[in-house]
């Protein structure tokens, strides 16, 4: 297959509708991607600090722990602000694609029970409102210790410092009214995600349903472009391993250029064995392309040569693309 007809497959494959509804979906996952990520740089960052409590309250150690509830504030800010920029794509991406039709019904009443009329999520909306409009609500850091438990290092709000805020709804109004203590941003953050992460995981299993059709008309047409570029795969892995063999640089990316990029991380990602990994990625361009099983020794040994000589071992480094 040439180049132009390879790009002439890829064109087509832009140009079909189905793709294009399914690329929306796919534009919208990168919101929720972004809120996921904030919220475990957060969570990280917390129990990082309850794991080094007793280190960070050393006196000597005080700017450590000043540093670290710097870098707390600026991690809660990208946090609610993630968390809003998340609600304002998810009711244009609904808007636009779906409420005009009946083909997703139950989204809005989902969302009505799950956050308009939660108490939680409204708080945490709100801290948005608080954190843009207002200032980074004052964040305490204290250590605690009980009798034969370990010892807790909490981080949270002062609750009467929130309730002075003029700009919460009736339900972060309730949500505060009911609250017994001072607002740990630890559980908030737990609490939150995980609510985030169910609705979320229901939305895109939804999805999956509304467009099976299209996933379907995708898959086929990717599947016959893929099969008429497979019959070139056997010589241009031959040559670009030969190539690897005369330079020193990590393999790995060598395979996105066969290997869908999900499974490509999934392997990278799992495989602590540098040649195994190798194998695996061989393996999945073999379900198109058996032909190119045979050079299964020159694939151990590119990666066998690069590791051996290379500090970059870890799993983390290897499963980075270039």
């Amino acid at each position: 297959m040439s180049i132009a007809e390879m790009r002439q497959v890829s064109d087509e494959l832009e140009a079909m509708p189905e793709y294009r509804r399914l690329s929306v979906i796919r534009q919208f996952s990168t919101s929720v991607a972004l809120f996921d990520a904030n919220a475990r740089e957060l969570k990280n960052l917390v129990t990082n600090a309850e794991a080094a409590a007793i280190e960070l309250w050393r006196v000597e150690n005080r700017p450590k722990l000043q540093a670290l509830q710097m870098e707390l504030m600026r991690f809660v800010h990208n946090f609610v602000a993630s968390a809003f920029t998340l609600v304002d794509h998810a009711r244009r991406f609904y808007s636009e694609n779906y409420k005009s039709d009946a083909r997703f019904p139950d989204y809005e009443e989902r969302v009505r029970h799950d956050f308009g009329e939660d108490p939680l999520s409204q708080f945490v909306q709100g801290l948005r409102n608080y954190v843009l409009h207002k200032e980074l609500p004052d964040l305490v850091t204290a250590m605690s210790y009980e009798q034969g438990r370990d010892v807790r290092h909490r981080h949270y709000w002062r609750l009467a410092e929130l309730k002075t805020f003029d700009r919460w709804n009736a339900s972060a109004k309730r949500f505060l009214a009911e609250a017994k203590a001072d607002i740990d941003i630890g559980e908030i953050i737990e609490l939150y995600t995980a609510k985030v992460r169910t609705f979320y995981k229901w939305v895109f299993e939804r999805l999956e349903e509304i467009h099976a059709d299209d996933v379907k008309a995708v898959e086929q047409k990717r599947q016959a472009g893929l099969q008429a570029y497979a019959a070139e795969w056997p010589r241009l892995l031959e040559f670009e391993l030969a190539t690897l063999q005369q330079i020193r640089t990590r393999p790995e990316p060598l395979f996105l250029s066969y290997v869908e990029r999900e499974r490509w991380q999934q392997i990278c990602d799992t495989r602590q064995d540098p040649e195994e990994r190798g194998i695996a990625l061989l393996r999945v361009m073999g379900e198109l392309a058996p032909e190119v099983l045979s050079q299964e020794a020159a694939v151990r040994e590119v990666f066998r040569r690069y590791y051996q000589s290379s500090t970059e071992r870890t799993p983390s480094t290897a499963g980075q693309a270039d």
